[in-house]
């Protein structure tokens, strides 16, 4: 029964004149930057692989699952990084899924050598989005008591699959505020704003027009040493960040913090559904843990888990979320290597608590 109740929510939605659709939003959004912001492209030296799966609400029938692989390099020898994303996800036990596959290119601008520069980035993406039909029931359908005995007036979607270009922009800034004796910043913040779907696709099935709300992202983040030589002490820092999403009708805003004693890290999240602290408007608490290991010279492998407690009303229905990240960074890859030396492996010890730590 939950699984139909979920494709007759599938079908509703196809059936209004004014689709609207919500992106999907990970929990470890500082593991995935380029997902939320093409300018976060070639932001740290070398290259960045990440992964994420994210299992959302088990309890629910219909399987709402999202997962991804993002790759960026930093190039100075084109001023900035270029970088590729691939995303997919899947609802209503697989009755509805989307594709994108992205690339961007990001430009950086220096303000205050070794102290604070700016990147800017674009993206342009190809979307595909399935829908299977084969087995839905429509609530026309339904009788109160004896079930599915009636014929439905629905007639099949014009298309069960479009495909259309879609588009993003953003900008980050990266700074340090403070120094060490020894010259290492005290803290290394990056803070950013990025625009999705800025074209408003149409990603109607039926012929109408159903325009897809452009995404407004806001976030920030921090790592903060609590020791002042990591070359000699072991790696202790925190990590404070922020996310806020807006869509349309759809708001989110997360934040937490997290606490790292090298190669270890643990942290504790909130999301609430808008930036109001207000109890009605709580979401989930987000419980994370991590390992950050060094594999070789200048290659670390970066692995999270984080689960969602479901705070709202729909707590006991939705048994929480899952998300599993893999990362991996190669510090000294390049793809032009024998082109001029970077610019920023000069300025690499102002930043080396902040690589150490994600």
């Amino acid at each position: 029964m939950s699984k139909l109740r979920t494709l007759i929510v599938i079908c509703f939605i196809l059936l209004t004149s004014g689709l609207v659709a919500q992106d999907a939003n990970y929990t470890q959004f500082y593991n995935n930057p380029v997902y939320y912001n093409p300018a976060n492209a070639g932001l740290e030296d070398g290259m960045q692989i990440h992964t994420a799966y994210r299992k959302l609400w088990p309890k629910i029938g219909g399987d709402f699952r999202n997962c991804m692989i993002t790759l960026d390099v930093a190039e100075p020898n084109i001023n900035g990084g270029l970088g590729l994303l691939v995303h997919s996800g899947e609802s209503g036990g697989g009755q509805m899924r989307e594709n994108m596959v992205g690339a961007m290119y990001s430009y950086r601008m220096p303000v205050i050598k070794r102290k604070f520069y700016l990147q800017m980035g674009l993206q342009a993406a190809a979307v595909e989005k399935r829908l299977n039909e084969d087995g839905l029931v429509f609530s026309d359908q339904l009788d109160p008591l004896y079930g599915e005995i009636y014929p439905t007036a629905y007639h099949n979607a014009n298309n069960e699959r479009i495909i259309y270009p879609d588009f993003a922009a953003g900008i980050v800034g990266r700074f340090n505020i403070g120094e060490f004796a020894n010259g290492q910043a005290r803290t290394t913040n990056v803070v950013g704003v990025s625009f999705s779907h800025i074209t408003r696709p149409n990603e109607s099935f039926t012929g109408l027009e159903s325009r897809k709300p452009m995404k407004v992202v806001a976030h920030a983040h921090s790592v903060i040493p609590l020791v002042d030589d990591f070359r000699k002490d072991r790696k202790i820092a925190l990590s404070p960040a922020f996310i806020y999403e807006n869509q349309e009708m759809f708001e989110t805003f997360s934040a937490g913090l997290n606490f790292m004693i090298d190669p270890v890290y643990a942290g504790v999240w909130m999301r609430n559904r808008n930036v109001k602290m207000m109890s009605e408007n709580y979401d989930a608490v987000m419980l994370l843990f991590g390992i950050k290991t060094k594999l070789d010279r200048n290659v670390y492998l970066n692995i999270g888990y984080s689960y969602d407690i479901t705070v709202s009303k729909l707590a006991t229905a939705t048994a929480g979320s899952h998300e599993v990240t893999i990362s991996l960074s190669f510090e000294d890859f390049s793809l032009f290597p024998n082109r001029r030396p970077s610019l920023r492996s000069r300025a690499a010890s102002a930043r080396k608590c902040y690589n150490d730590f994600f």
